[in-house]
């Protein structure tokens, strides 16, 4: 058997836990799931079944679910989870798109773009190249961020703990937004608050440009 380089799980409900591990197939923890090998790709139809699997370091992943959790630990490649309710918690990725109406997302590194777009819920990403973020109601937390991205909450906090040299978008209706800066970037800054002065303790420059506005909340751009 070849060894696969995308694994694809549909499931309607039950939690979903994918192990990325040094290994040369895919592997189901239950007779119940239906795992189809097409060389390149392995597709999995969990029906109603949570359901644990066991990939190939490096493999890509596609998820989508009606109710439940979805969980991968290890190291990923491409990785996309679309889910109607349940939370999404992934380790490490070359690249993401998470998307859940009703749950939380969490990625804890991400060397490419990572995208989420929740419904209800917080959105939190450790390290990642890029971010593209849109959550109507939850807090959006990102540690370090090489390179710039996007930002959109309805109603939230937004708090960025170190941004690179790349252009930063940050809009929120009702929120606070808090961004560190890396040491020695010296950012052109737009920032626009309704309900106060923004506060800003970094050296600016045209390094990059970080844009902030809200509408309720307080903006705050200080040294990382």
């Amino acid at each position: 058997m070849a060894i696969p380089h995308e694994l694809r799980v549909t499931t309607r409900s039950g939690s979903v836990r994918i192990e990325a591990e040094e290994r040369s197939d895919v592997v189901a923890d239950s007779r119940k799931v239906t795992l189809t090998d097409e060389g390149s790709v392995v597709s999995v139809d969990a029906r109603s079944e949570s359901v644990e699997l066991r990939c190939p370091t490096g493999c890509d992943v596609v998820v989508g679910t009606l109710s439940g959790s979805v969980e991968l630990t290890g190291r990923f490649g491409h990785v996309r989870v679309t889910a109607k309710s349940g939370s999404i918690d992934v380790d490490e990725v070359q690249s993401a798109d998470l998307r859940t109406l009703s749950g939380s997302a969490r990625v804890e590194r991400c060397a490419g773009e990572c995208r989420i777009k929740l419904m209800s819920g917080s959105a939190e990403v450790g390290e990642a190249g890029a971010v593209h973020i849109a959550s109507k109601s939850g807090k959006v937390a990102v540690g370090m961020l090489a390179g710039g991205g996007d930002i959109h909450v309805v109603s939230g906090g937004v708090e960025v703990e170190e941004a690179g040299r790349g252009d930063l978008f940050v809009k929120s209706l009702s929120g606070s937004v808090k961004v560190g800066v890396a040491p020695g970037v010296r950012p052109s800054t737009r920032l626009k608050s309704l309900s106060g002065k923004p506060r800003v303790s970094v050296e600016t420059g045209e390094d990059c440009t970080i844009a902030v506005s809200t509408l309720s909340g307080r903006i705050e751009l200080s040294e990382a």
